[in-house]
């Protein structure tokens, strides 16, 4: 069961921590910024909520799966802020 105090903390991401976030993100070998990764400008939304233009980040999905990195990569971030990764697999048809 979920409770308001989680909701409030959910919400609750500054711009500077999904900037902080995405630098954690960005020291894991290979990773790289696809897009975004920038404050908004001449906004209204509130201090205490985070105002990033939309960001991409690529891992490895090597990297993902490592225990060090694995709960950084997997947090969740209420705002348009994702992480890529690539997935390869064959397909045998007859």
């Amino acid at each position: 069961m979920l409770t308001a105090g989680f909701s409030v903390h959910f919400l609750q991401l500054t711009t500077e921590a999904m900037l902080d976030h995405m630098n954690k993100l960005l020291q894991i070998p290979g990773s790289k910024l696809l897009f975004g990764g920038k404050p908004l400008e001449n906004h209204s939304i509130p201090s205490i909520y985070g105002a990033l233009k939309p960001t991409a980040i690529y891992v490895p999905l090597e990297e993902i799966l490592r225990a060090k990195n694995y709960e950084l990569v997997t947090r969740e971030i209420f705002g348009p802020f994702q992480v890529n990764r690539e997935f390869f697999f064959q397909l045998s048809c007859f």
